[in-house]
């Protein structure tokens, strides 16, 4: 991913990005399965969506109630504009909210704490957002490549 720029907005640092092409909704549903299975695990505080002006309720009931599994909760898997995840980043060791844009290829990351980017630096989720993005297209490669649906563990 392309980083951007970074912005103080509503008390918090806002990242943006730009994904090396522009992405489909199934990208989204393989980031939201990486970020939640392999960083944010227990930790997810939630999942919402937006169309256009309107936004929904946190979904993580329902994310909870499908043992943290993307693909097997309804509302996730239904097309949305704009999706976004927070919780805690073990990875990171940082609190995050991950925002997707559909169709436009921008991702954002928004932190609380600013203690962070002081520290390391504007480039500080460079790296993170890079495996992302690989991991999301090799999910989608393995899926394309034998026709068949991946687990939420990405094996097949």
């Amino acid at each position: 991913m392309v980083f951007k720029g970074m912005v103080n907005e509503f008390g918090a640092v806002r990242l943006d990005y730009l994904t090396t092409w522009n992405y489909k909704y199934e990208f989204v549903l393989d980031a939201l399965k990486e970020i939640i299975s392999v960083d944010l695990k227990d930790s997810v505080e939630g999942v919402w969506f937006s169309e256009k002006e309107e936004s929904t309720g946190n979904v993580i009931d329902e994310l909870v109630e499908n043992d943290m599994k993307v693909r097997k909760c309804p509302s996730i898997v239904q097309e949305h504009d704009i999706v976004s995840v927070s919780g805690h980043s073990r990875i990171m060791d940082a609190d995050i909210r991950i925002v997707f844009f559909k169709g436009l290829g921008g991702v954002r990351i928004y932190l609380k704490d600013k203690k962070l980017i002081r520290k390391k630096g504007k480039n500080a989720f460079d790296k993170y957002m890079d495996s992302l993005e690989i991991h999301a297209y090799c999910s989608a490669a393995v899926r394309d490549a034998l026709s068949v649906e991946p687990d939420e563990t990405g094996a097949v």
